[in-house]
């Protein structure tokens, strides 16, 4: 219980005390507390030093898709670590209560950390080998309740590297634009944002991947009905089918975490608030500078999917 709750604090005590770990393991060697890896350390600047200690334990708080109230039935059989988790059977942990059906992906995701690479529990369906379209939606931050959904912006491509946005912007409604081998599209509404991306993907019957329910939820509530009913066969939630087969030694399930971890960077900023803003200074001053950051963010998450989808098609367990 001790290492839980004070270990973490304490080493990035040490850390910030003697100004990161070289130092710290020049100065103060035999102080240094052990790394002891918790949920609360997301945003910690000292986590991946923490992360490459050999020794480091993890606390099951950094199961993805738990509750404190599981972690507590965990921590009062004496389950305080991944470790521990790793050296019971999914039979066994499928016993604890708040585990059940999920017991075989919160197994595969303890020894994930404690290897360090990411595992997997069950196969890879077909469908996935025959490649595709991803796709991606950014929609207006509002605080009204119901949230109103208002996409701005369309991103689709492929793995060929053929990749397109398209901007709702009446403004400048039929100007397309070329950056750095992006193509840009505005449009008058979002109706023809959707149409202008079924054009594109309509040629091949192929999946149509995205992350998470919201993109798709964000089709079927803005497209015109007929388009997003010639599109719903294909839609296949990349996401929801990762989380069956793998798990990865990561703090959460964002596309963002995910490709980070795959070594995908962002050309620019990571930020939908950031593409946003800079969205909104195109609009109002015409600066083409702020489109195309808008744009590559836009397509930059998409292009985490492809990257994905890459990863998975080598590293595939053979069926």
């Amino acid at each position: 219980m001790m290492l839980r709750e004070g270990f973490g604090c304490l080493r990035r005590g040490w850390l910030d005390k003697h100004g990161g770990p070289e130092n710290a393991q020049r100065v103060a060697p035999h102080q240094e507390p052990p790394a002891y890896i918790a949920k609360r350390c997301d945003g910690c600047r000292w986590l991946k030093h923490c992360q490459t200690h050999p020794e480091a334990a993890h606390d099951v708080s950094l199961l993805n898709g738990t509750n404190a109230k599981t972690h507590n039935n965990l921590r009062e059989i004496g389950i305080e670590t991944l470790q521990h988790i790793t050296e019971l059977s999914p039979a066994e942990l499928r016993a604890v209560k708040g585990i059940k059906t999920t017991a075989e992906a919160h197994h595969a995701q303890a020894r994930a950390w404690v290897t360090g690479q990411p595992i997997w529990f069950d196969a890879m369906p077909d469908a996935l080998r025959s490649g595709g379209w991803m796709f991606d939606i950014e929609t207006i931050p509002t605080m009204t309740y119901p949230a109103e959904l208002v996409v701005w912006s369309i991103g689709w491509g492929n793995p060929s590297d053929d990749y397109t946005v398209v901007v709702v912007a009446p403004r400048y409604a039929g100007e397309s634009y070329e950056s750095d081998g992006l193509t840009i599209h505005a449009v008058r509404d979002v109706h023809s944002a959707w149409r202008r991306m079924h054009s594109a993907v309509e040629a091949d019957n192929t999946p149509i991947y995205h992350w998470t329910s919201f993109d798709r939820s964000g089709m079927k509530a803005t497209a015109e009905p007929e388009v997003y009913a010639a599109m719903e066969s294909r839609l296949h939630d990349l996401h929801s089918t990762v989380n069956k087969m793998m798990r990865f030694p990561a703090m959460g399930t964002s596309i963002k975490t995910i490709g980070r971890y795959l070594g995908f960077e962002w050309a620019g900023y990571d930020s939908f608030m950031q593409a946003y803003l800079d969205y909104r200074a195109w609009l109002t001053r015409g600066s083409l500078p702020h489109l195309t950051q808008a744009a590559q963010y836009q397509i930059d998450d998409v292009k985490a999917l492809v990257h994905l989808w890459r990863y998975l098609m080598q590293t595939a367990p053979s069926q």
